[in-house]
């Protein structure tokens, strides 16, 4: 729990400093996702910040062969649909 505290901490310090980061989000989203839900994860909030991480990577679009957009928006794709997979499948 401590850790997973400490990694959100500095994770939301990161989209503090640079709010256009879909890295950032990504790794927020990853962290919901794979946090329990007793212990603060959510595959819905999950699934928010995966969204925000696509977008912003599409915005960039024009920097397209750089680290900055490629790291983590194939794998943010994938997540996104995996949490709109099990919240449809927790709805009914």
């Amino acid at each position: 729990m401590e850790y997973i505290m400490k990694a959100r901490s500095n994770l939301e310090k990161a989209i503090q400093l640079d709010p256009n980061n879909p890295r950032a989000y990504f790794l927020m989203g990853q962290q919901a996702y794979n946090t329990p839900e007793k212990f603060g994860g959510s595959k819905k909030e999950a699934l928010a910040y995966f969204e925000k991480a696509i977008d912003l990577a599409e915005k960039q679009k024009d920097r397209a062969n750089t680290i900055d957009v490629n790291w983590g928006r194939k794998p943010a794709e994938r997540q996104a649909a995996n949490c709109r997979k099990l919240l449809q499948l927790a709805a009914k």
